[in-house]
């Protein structure tokens, strides 16, 4: 008798080319759930679009700026 593969240790190759995401695995398949929020599916080009579309990097929203160093602070020598 052949056993069945794991979803989840055939999907994760794959998985590790995707920013954010955490594989499970429910009731026999792959589950991607995002690290930064709850969101969760079983279908993988579904979790790449929420990723893009809720968690896009910083250099891409409108009006950010990095944030001012603080004024008379000093690095601290060990």
């Amino acid at each position: 008798m052949t056993r069945a593969k794991d979803p989840v240790k055939a999907a994760t190759p794959k998985a590790e080319e995707i920013e954010g995401v955490l594989l499970g695995s429910w009731r026999g398949m792959v589950q991607y759930r995002c690290r930064l929020c709850p969101f969760d599916t079983l279908d993988r080009q579904r979790f790449i679009e929420h990723f893009a579309n809720v968690h896009p990097p910083l250099e891409v929203i409108d009006g950010f700026a990095p944030a001012d160093p603080p004024v008379g602070e000093t690095a601290v020598e060990e």
